[in-house]
C-alpha cells in the first residue's frame, strides 16, 4: 500500500519511514504540509499519516485531504480527543512501533473492531 507521511520532525519521519518500508509499504515522506497536499493529489496514497502540529497550524481538520484515510500523530491528549470526536483516527506520541503497525493495518483493512482497540 502507498502511504503519505507528513511529519515535521526529521528524526521521527526517518524512523517511521524505515519502519513502514520494512512492513512492505511504499512511503512518500515530507516535512511540509504544502508538499503533502501536492503529493496527495499527484500520488493518491491509501493512507496519510500526519503530525497534528502541522494540521493545527493550517487550521484544518482533515478537510484538505478528503477521500483519503488519515492517521494523526499527536502529543496533546486534549487535541487527540477533539480529533476522535471528529472521526479522525489518532495515535498519542510516544507510541510503540507495534501499535503503529496495528493501527495502519486496521485502517488499510477497514477493520473497525481492531481500530477501536488501537484508538
Amino acid at each position: 500500500m502507498k502511504l503519505l507521511l507528513i511529519e515535521k520532525e526529521r528524526s521521527i519521519r526517518r524512523a517511521l519511514d524505515l519502519t513502514l518500508r520494512r512492513l512492505n509499504h511504499e512511503v512518500l515522506c515530507t516535512g511540509s504540509l504544502l508538499e503533502g497536499y501536492f503529493l496527495n493529489r499527484a500520488q493518491n496514497p491509501d493512507l496519510i499519516i500526519i503530525d497534528a502540529g502541522l494540521m493545527q497550524r493550517s487550521g484544518s481538520i482533515g478537510n484538505d485531504f478528503k477521500g483519503t484515510p488519515l492517521l494523526v500523530l499527536t502529543e496533546n491528549n486534549g487535541y487527540r480527543h477533539y480529533l476522535l470526536s471528529a472521526g479522525i483516527r489518532t495515535l498519542l506520541k510516544p507510541f510503540s512501533l507495534p501499535v503503529l503497525r496495528e493501527m495502519v493495518d486496521a485502517i488499510l483493512n477497514h477493520n473497525v473492531t481492531e481500530l477501536s482497540a488501537c484508538s
